[in-house]
């Protein structure tokens, strides 16, 4: 039998082939994993900063606010802002009060802030620089004067400063102070207008509305051994015990969060 010509074959391969190669992408394309419908650009959503990195900080830092947006970083002896880039040290060098431990942006927008033996808020000057104006006023109770104010609150009516020994409390409008001495104080929380002060020693403290301070007989569920605290709502606050346990707080009641782990973690 004589032979096909090689011509023959070689035409129909070709007409053949468009449709080879479809088929043979169109299956490759399927084996593929799907692309993203977009792509992300600009600076990537997250990353780490070194102590080296951000210059002059060193542990422990304390992460904040300011009335721009931006976030700030504060420690002993440095209020550190970040540009998107870098972290600048805004305390002017010569502020003999730039020793802040805490700073807290509060309602109004200013930036309120402790210090050992005082406290005050930040006042930015004209060269982007920042100062401390103190709200410290003579006379003073001399436990204020040796002590560190290392946490802040805010509430409806003003701004509570804590330390170790006590606290003081100060009003917006009027700027009234009132002192609140507590040894072995350990955190601070407001639920709704009442600010609250938990010690080791003395259970709670609250001060109302009204400037009434009234104290509360320890239980179970809300002893002496309260260590952190942070806002779960406006009228609630979740407290951090001693024996590791999660507690909400009302300002009235106290309830353990159960969970579903308590068991397997020996709660």
């Amino acid at each position: 039998m004589p032979s096909r010509p090689q011509s023959c074959i070689s035409g129909r391969l070709l007409v053949r082939l468009p449709a080879l190669l479809w088929a043979a992408a169109t299956a490759l394309t399927a084996a593929l994993p799907e692309a993203p419908p977009e792509q992300l650009h600009g600076m990537v959503p997250a990353r780490s900063y070194s102590y080296q990195e951000m210059g002059t900080a060193t542990s422990p830092l304390h992460l904040g606010g300011d009335a721009l947006g931006r976030v700030c970083a504060t420690r002993v002896g440095a209020h550190l802002v970040f540009d998107e880039r870098t972290w600048r040290d805004i305390m002017a060098p010569d502020d003999l009060n730039r020793n802040i431990i805490r700073s807290a942006l509060g309602p109004d927008g200013r930036v309120y802030c402790g210090f050992a033996g005082g406290w005050g808020v930040l006042d930015y000057t004209t060269s982007i620089l920042a100062r401390v104006k103190s709200f410290r006023r003579e006379p003073c109770p001399s436990w204020a004067l040796g002590d560190t104010f290392d946490k802040i609150v805010f509430c409806r009516q003003g701004v509570l400063f804590g330390g170790l020994h006590g606290a003081v409390f100060q009003w917006y409008d009027s700027g009234e102070q009132r002192f609140i001495r507590s040894e072995e104080l350990t955190t601070l929380c407001v639920t709704g207008d009442t600010v609250h002060l938990f010690s080791r020693f003395e259970g709670l403290y609250s001060l109302d509305s009204l400037s009434r301070v009234q104290t509360h007989t320890p239980n179970k569920e809300l002893g002496c051994g309260t260590l952190l605290a942070c806002a779960w709502d406006p009228s609630t606050a979740l407290l951090f015990r001693e024996d590791g346990r999660l507690v909400f707080f009302d300002g009235r009641k106290a309830r353990v969060w159960e969970t579903e782990v308590d068991g397997v973690i020996g709660r």
